[in-house]
């Protein structure tokens, strides 16, 4: 079955038809779709492609993942039971038409292109062009903070005492004057308790 996931063919509502068809066969969850609906009221010029963008990356979220990646998502449609009918919507556009739906879309903050942030948008688009991710913001921004972190500790230099760095490691790694000949070559048999 295929579905048109384009503006032209399908408006918003016909997209949200599918959400909800789709978390009532278990493939997405019904905040899913709500979260999509939320986005839709906020902002009804919203693309039918950023709806859909919406509803997966909640649904990767609510599987444990930080970011929907988009490029992935189109050449492996990620919801098993509706995964033949994802496939033909995924058929349907580019990688990079989506890219511009959730670019020109107002919930979306757009830094793979390097736009302003206000701070205001539920959604970020990040990565890059060739891989864009789709995050919600405070997923985003608890990476963020994560990335940042490990920086300044990386940046910090620890005081070692190369004598007893040095001594340790002689210790658990002693230079062998010749390697040890395997046990297959000294004729014997290996035995395992």
């Amino acid at each position: 079955m295929t579905i048109p996931i384009s503006d032209a063919i399908a408006p918003s509502a016909s997209v949200l038809k599918h959400l909800h068809r789709w978390a009532n066969v278990g493939a997405l969850r019904v905040i899913d779709v709500v979260l999509a609906e939320f986005i839709l009221e906020q902002q009804p010029n919203t693309r039918p492609l950023v709806l859909l963008a919406v509803a997966l990356v909640s649904e990767r979220n609510g599987r444990g993942h930080v970011c929907l990646d988009l490029a992935e998502a189109q050449q492996q449609p990620l919801l098993h039971v509706i995964a033949a009918e994802l496939g033909a919507v995924f058929g349907a556009f580019t990688v990079a038409k989506w890219l511009r739906e959730l670019s020109a879309s107002a919930a979306v903050w757009d830094c793979v292109h390097g736009a302003p942030d206000d701070g205001a948008t539920p959604l970020v688009l990040a990565g890059t062009l060739a891989q864009p991710l789709l995050y919600l913001r405070r997923y985003w921004r608890d990476e963020q903070r994560i990335i940042h972190g490990i920086n300044a500790r990386v940046q910090q230099a620890l005081p070692v005492a190369e004598l007893a760095l040095q001594q340790l490691l002689e210790a658990l790694f002693p230079e062998e004057k010749s390697p040890p000949t395997p046990l297959f070559l000294r004729g014997e048999n290996a035995s395992f308790p």
